[in-house]
């Protein structure tokens, strides 16, 4: 039997994980319906719309994951212009499901939640109502004409107060959610573009130093002393940020969840979004890239 604090534990990952996929089916037909509207207009008014609604719906991913948790982000190595949106590619090292999640911490700290876009393995295309979104919304890589700066991010975690050796396992999303006093430390260097090797093998050396000096960094964060180079930097996220936005999701679900036509309306709309969006990426969307 589940103890009381097994209960809530259990609680803290599934209350989340109901929101958030919850309002999923809704904000794509939502997405669908805006798409739509703005054929008319220009480009750019759909894409700023489609901003304000992915912002949106990161930031109830924000809200879950860091203002709830407490998690604290600790930041080293260059300043970013947390003042100013730039066009920049983003490489960091990858050692759970969490740190794309980063990533959205500190694009919302700019300002650019809403712009941020991921690269994709490609399976994740036949993931339900996801896959489809994020095919749709997908973008080319920017050339160094347009790209400002390449962001390059090292991210390790911890627990504060807790000694880092010997090195855990990176969390989980589950174990994040459930956590409380989870750091995030991120080591930032930012490149501006016009200092990036112009030919192919050039990239393909900086690429790889790139990454051996990642490794120097987490075997000495995990295998020495606990600590990232440089001075560390607390940035806090305000509440007010990310709690209005959890405000605003639970307001449209809860309709869906305590009515009867609600909830025969909702389950109707996942078999609807769900199976359609596994079917346009199996078997329409090689075909519409051609």
């Amino acid at each position: 039997m589940l103890t009381a604090l097994g209960h809530i534990q259990l609680l803290r990952f599934v209350g989340p994980a109901v929101v958030v996929f919850g309002v999923a089916p809704y904000y794509l037909i939502t997405w669908l319906a805006w798409r739509l509207a703005s054929l008319p207009l220009s480009r750019r008014v759909f894409e700023r719309g489609d901003e304000i609604m992915y912002d949106s719906y990161q930031s109830l991913i924000c809200f879950f994951f860091e203002t709830l948790t407490g998690a604290e982000v600790i930041l080293y190595g260059d300043q970013i212009p947390w003042n100013k949106q730039e066009n920049v590619i983003v490489i960091c090292n990858h050692q759970s499901s969490v740190d794309w999640i980063i990533t959205d911490f500190l694009a919302v700290r700019q300002g650019s939640l809403g712009r941020l876009r991921y690269i994709l393995k490609n399976g994740l295309k036949y993931f339900p109502l996801y896959g489809f979104y994020f095919a749709q919304a997908s973008f080319e890589v920017l050339s160094s004409d347009y790209l400002d700066a390449v962001y390059d991010f090292t991210i390790t975690y911890s627990m504060a107060n807790e000694n880092h050796f010997p090195r855990r396992p990176a969390p989980t999303m589950s174990d994040f959610l459930i956590s409380k006093g989870q750091q995030v430390h991120v080591y930032c260097r930012r490149h501006e573009a016009r200092d990036l090797p112009k030919d192919s093998e050039g990239r393909k050396s900086w690429i790889h130093q790139t990454f051996a000096e990642k490794d120097r960094i987490l075997n000495k964060f995990y295998q020495e002393d606990g600590k990232m180079p440089g001075v560390p930097r607390r940035r806090r996220l305000p509440w007010t940020r990310t709690f209005p936005y959890f405000v605003f999701w639970m307001a449209t679900l809860l309709p869906f969840v305590m009515t009867k036509w609600g909830r025969s309306a909702y389950w109707k709309m996942w078999l609807v979004t769900s199976f359609g969006s596994v079917s346009y990426m199996m078997f329409l969307f090689g075909k519409v890239q051609r």
